[in-house]
């Protein structure tokens, strides 16, 4: 049954909502899928079509549900997956160092999902649903 735009199901499973969701942010994401690879636009700029675009549609209707930390790991990686491509392959480190043999090795290390965040400046999902219904209060 779909209500006000969100699935609702008998027994209370968020499963096929979470689901739409992820869906909705991956369509939102294809459509702007030219704008991301340009380089002239500004890092913030990025961020804010993102949060407008791809983000809301992520989390919308969300902070009314009762979700579980798997739910929250699921919006959390689909989140984390698009902030990466935003970052333009700036989302790893590369290192070079001597092993035992003398040989010089290149490995790219990423960087973890906090760091992501923190550099562009956006909460994790789990903090922004609770940002969000403080609002409500």
């Amino acid at each position: 049954l779909t209500y006000l735009g969100s699935i609702i199901q008998y027994k209370g499973d968020l499963s096929s909502e979470i689901a739409e969701r992820i869906g909705c942010a991956r369509r939102a994401w294809f459509l702007m899928r030219r704008f991301w690879s340009q380089i002239a636009i500004t890092e913030k700029f990025r961020r804010a079509v993102f949060s407008a675009l791809v983000r809301s549609c992520l989390l919308t209707g969300l902070e009314a549900m009762v979700m579980t930390q798997k739910q929250y790991a699921q919006l959390e990686t689909e989140q984390c997956k698009y902030l990466r491509k935003l970052l333009c392959g700036k989302g790893c480190l590369k290192v070079r160092y001597k092993n035992s043999r003398d040989e010089y090795v290149t490995e790219f290390r990423s960087f973890t999902n906090q760091h992501v965040r923190e550099v562009l400046r956006i909460t994790s999902v789990e903090l922004e649903l609770i940002f969000r219904r403080l609002r409500w209060l």
